[in-house]
């Protein structure tokens, strides 16, 4: 959940192009490295907004903490995955 996780440096730790790691992640999830990446940082997200250990986190935190490095990409990218706020998501599971 590294925020500042891209192609290039996984290229690197891996000892593959850059080229060749994005084509076989594409090939393997039919998505591009960032949306792969968003899809399971979301997913974590998911997780940690309707945990009991997270209730007293801020929804910021929660994007932070799930690998996002701004509340706007954050919230932008809840929205487009979800089709709600992370706020709206959160609320539909309380009690």
């Amino acid at each position: 959940m590294e925020p500042k996780l891209n192609v290039e440096f996984l290229a690197k730790e891996v000892d593959v192009s850059a080229y060749k790691l994005s084509n076989t992640i594409k090939l393997f999830s039919g998505k591009n490295l960032n949306d792969y990446l968003n899809e399971l940082r979301i997913d974590l997200a998911k997780e940690l907004l309707i945990h009991e250990e997270y209730k007293n986190y801020t929804i910021t935190s929660i994007g932070l903490e799930s690998g996002f490095n701004s509340k706007s990409t954050f919230y932008a990218t809840f929205k487009k995955h979800t089709g709600f706020t992370p706020a709206a998501y959160q609320k539909s599971f309380k009690k």
